[in-house]
């Protein structure tokens, strides 16, 4: 259940923030939270945080990622656990939040700039956040079964 609805909520929170960047913050306006965090309006034709530039290679490279997170998740049953299940949902909800944006209009809708790392949006939390969790899970089942041994 954790792997749907991660996915699902991931893809709604970050769809209606992004509707919502681009409804409100057109023509170069930013909104100020914090001396280190600011809302601004970027097109990222690329890939990963705008570093790759080819948007269309990074699309078809999700299509497989989006594959290959599903299979994992039918395929290994400790995946469906809380955790990695809740994390591989995230992976997957920030995947299709982007993928839909590349579809649709051609780029990414990044809004969240803290100044020191590149812009980004809910999608990329999703993916980072859920990517982390990941590896501290599959880390610390290796550590226990290094101990069993």
């Amino acid at each position: 259940m954790f792997f749907p609805s991660g996915a699902a909520i991931t893809l709604l929170i970050d769809l209606l923030t992004k509707q919502w960047a681009a409804r409100n913050l057109g023509g170069g306006r930013e909104i100020y939270l914090s001396s280190f965090l600011k809302l601004h309006l970027l097109k990222n034709e690329g890939g990963f945080f705008g570093l790759i530039a080819r948007g269309e290679l990074f699309t078809a490279f999700t299509f497989l990622v989006v594959a290959l997170l599903v299979i994992l998740f039918l395929r290994f049953p400790f995946l469906r656990e809380k955790i990695p299940s809740l994390s591989l949902g995230l992976v997957l909800g920030g995947a299709l939040g982007n993928l839909a944006d590349r579809l649709a209009r051609g780029y990414v809708i990044d809004f969240i700039d803290m100044g020191f790392w590149p812009v980004f949006n809910i999608a990329d939390v999703g993916i980072a956040l859920g990517s982390l969790l990941l590896f501290i899970f599959l880390m610390r089942a290796l550590v226990g079964e290094r101990e069993e041994r």
